[in-house]
């Protein structure tokens, strides 16, 4: 496979994939768009290691193959770096109560009636 040329991969250093969505004047591969910049490095580590399945999906969209092809390989790309990406995605707290120690959401009643069992 030819080496892609320069200003149509993605804009992820060293990605070898071929950008494909646009966000704010940048273009990313299927594989980084969406995905936090603190786990690019990661996923483009990914991608050199799954060379041949790069090289089928950068041959699909070089040859113009249909959707179904296209999708396909870049999907199975996505399933293989998805879970790196998530590593680095923070999960949100807003709503947790597990382990809460002070102030909670609970209705007044609720301490009004715990005192009254405890007198």
């Amino acid at each position: 496979m030819s080496e892609p040329a320069q200003g149509e991969l993605c804009a992820a250093h060293g990605c070898p994939m071929l950008a494909a969505i646009g966000v704010a004047g940048r273009y990313w591969c299927c594989c980084h768009w969406h995905e936090p910049a603190a786990a690019f490095d990661a996923i483009t580590a990914v991608l050199h290691r799954q060379k041949l399945l790069v090289d089928a999906a950068l041959l699909a969209r070089r040859s113009y193959a249909d959707y179904l092809a296209v999708r396909s390989t870049e999907d199975a790309l996505i399933e293989r770096t998805h879970e790196v990406g998530q590593q680095y995605a923070l999960k949100p707290t807003r709503g947790a109560r597990g382990g809460v120690i002070g102030p909670t959401t609970e209705p007044a009643h609720h301490y009004a009636s715990a005192e009254s069992d405890n007198q």
